[in-house]
């Protein structure tokens, strides 16, 4: 076809051009802005999510306070953070303990916290009220230290959640074999029946946790480590947080800075777990007060707790 041809062909006869002035046929047919509004709530469905945001607002509000209370800013803040960059091993644990910081591990991620105030227990101050002494007296258990690390471990596991993971857990069983965590236990007819677990820094014994599989057993195993404590030259054991059974002991409240300086004055002179002496896997009983051939002064010139 030649060019005037195609210059005098009929435009009908090729293909169609598109009109964008058409409305397309996937397009949905424009509505008034009447029709278009979603339906207003009812009052009492406004009123249930006004409360449900109210209510979530205020929880993260109490999430972020406890956080900004367990995780402070400043230089122990960054200390907490350069914790957490480190790599967990028992030489890590055993400095930044030293420093006021615990670790915590959930879900695989590893934190260190220093709270605020600390709950300790300062050894001169250790009391035992009359209903538990005679718990005690009654030798309804057998207290042993140090013969079933795993054992002990295990039983401060075994609830959910678990702060005690697969890291921690390596990590406390390495500082065990160098002599810088230590078990008290509670036997019953053979059979493991409570304890608990801890780190020893100079003249302080960081209670970490304890478990029980029977009435007062974790009670006496912790009235009988305070006891073997004291006479083995250690003047205060750090329990953390505040609870309700620790205070009838005597356990107090001193703010971080307190406890800091308390932990400084510890590793002047350190105290040993057991006793002069004596080998793990002794019981409680062998643990005498420290003679003039250990060449540890007596309990009395041994630097105060608070």
């Amino acid at each position: 076809m030649n060019a005037t041809a195609m210059e005098n062909e009929p435009l009908g006869t090729g293909r169609p051009e598109r009109d964008d002035s058409a409305p397309s046929s996937c397009e949905s047919p424009c509505r008034p802005d009447s029709e278009s509004k979603e339906p207003a709530l009812p009052s009492k469905a406004r009123a249930f999510l006004r409360n449900l945001v109210a209510k979530k607002r205020n929880r993260c509000q109490r999430a972020l306070a406890h956080v900004a209370s367990v995780l402070p800013g400043g230089p122990i803040g960054n200390l907490c953070g350069l914790a957490e960059c480190m790599p967990l091993t028992a030489e890590n644990l055993l400095l930044f303990t030293a420093q006021g910081l615990f670790p915590l591990e959930w879900r695989g991620k590893l934190r260190w916290r220093s709270p605020e105030m600390r709950c300790i227990l300062p050894l001169d101050r250790f009391r035992v009220s009359p209903r538990i002494a005679r718990l005690v007296r009654k030798k309804m258990f057998e207290i042993r230290f140090d013969t079933d690390f795993d054992g002990v471990l295990t039983g401060c596991a075994a609830r959910e959640p678990t702060w005690i993971g697969p890291r921690l857990r390596k990590t406390y069983r390495q500082a065990f074999e160098m002599g810088a965590c230590h078990t008290v236990e509670a036997w019953h007819e053979g059979q493991l029946v409570g304890g608990g677990f801890g780190l020893t820094v100079g003249t302080v014994f960081t209670g970490s946790s304890m478990f029980t599989r029977m009435n007062h057993a974790s009670k006496i195993a912790f009235v009988v480590l305070t006891e073997h404590l004291i006479a083995c030259g250690f003047t205060c054991m750090d329990c953390q947080n505040t609870a309700s059974h620790l205070t009838q002991f005597g356990a107090i409240e001193i703010p971080r800075d307190a406890y800091r300086a308390l932990l400084a004055r510890a590793l002047i002179r350190p105290a040993h777990f057991l006793p002069h002496g004596a080998t793990p896997g002794q019981e409680a009983a062998l643990c005498t007060p420290a003679s003039s051939a250990t060449g540890r002064p007596p309990d009395d010139e041994l630097p105060a707790c608070v």
